[in-house]
């Protein structure tokens, strides 16, 4: 019983130190039937998790100050940040995929990670609107990549789906470091 509760002491630190990277669209149009922004939803994603114990949560939007940079530029900026917060920051990668969004984005970091950060797969999540189709490219490479994947119907179980997805890649994760 001891090494359980000296487990779940390490699980709870570790929360708070684990790395999360939430990837989606930062739209702003208002998903349809919905009152906030894609970015809205995102960000409420990002304080959720951070209540929730994994305080080191970000977007990509969080390293990127807007003032003066043209906005030409800034989407070079972002897709920048993107690339190299996946390929060197993150330990745990949350790809959200919304409703009456351009997907767009989200598509093109998560072909990022398989292509050029594949050992970041297994710590990975994918969470889909239950009215989105990922097309077969994706579905192969959640089944290849054994990528984690889930979909949620509103904005309340986007959230509890995110948090049991990223505390179920940290379970796995110190599992692996103290079963070596």
């Amino acid at each position: 019983m001891n090494g359980f509760i000296e487990f779940n002491e390490i699980l709870k630190e570790r929360k708070c130190q684990a790395k999360i990277l939430i990837l989606g669209s930062y739209q702003r149009l208002t998903a349809q039937g919905s009152e906030e922004s894609c970015e809205e939803i995102l960000e409420k994603l990002k304080e959720f998790l951070i209540a929730n114990g994994f305080s080191n949560t970000k977007l990509v939007k969080d390293w990127i100050i807007e003032d003066n940079i043209p906005p030409e530029s800034l989407v070079a900026l972002f897709r920048e940040k993107s690339f190299h917060h996946i390929d060197y920051w993150a330990e745990i990668l949350v790809f959200v995929f919304l409703k009456d969004a351009n997907n767009y984005s989200v598509t093109r970091e998560l072909s990022h990670m398989v292509d050029c950060s594949k050992e970041k797969c297994s710590h990975s999540i994918i969470l889909r609107h239950d009215e989105i189709d990922l097309g077969s490219l994706i579905k192969g490479d959640i089944s290849i990549e054994r990528i984690l994947e889930s979909s949620f119907s509103d904005n309340q179980e986007l959230y509890q789906t995110a948090f049991a997805g990223c505390f179920n890649i940290l379970f796995t994760l110190e599992s692996q470091k103290h079963t070596s």
